[in-house]
């Protein structure tokens, strides 16, 4: 399911079961520099 380009709908009372959460910007940064900072 791909959001605006899946040609699957959602019927009433369906559910979205495998979700992933998102990954916040700030997140991947710190663990970049943490990677830096460590060697």
């Amino acid at each position: 399911l791909v959001p605006g380009q899946d040609s699957e709908v959602l019927a009433d009372g369906d559910e979205i079961l495998d979700t992933r959460d998102v990954v916040a910007l700030e997140d991947l940064l710190g663990r970049a520099i943490f990677l830096i900072t460590e060697e």
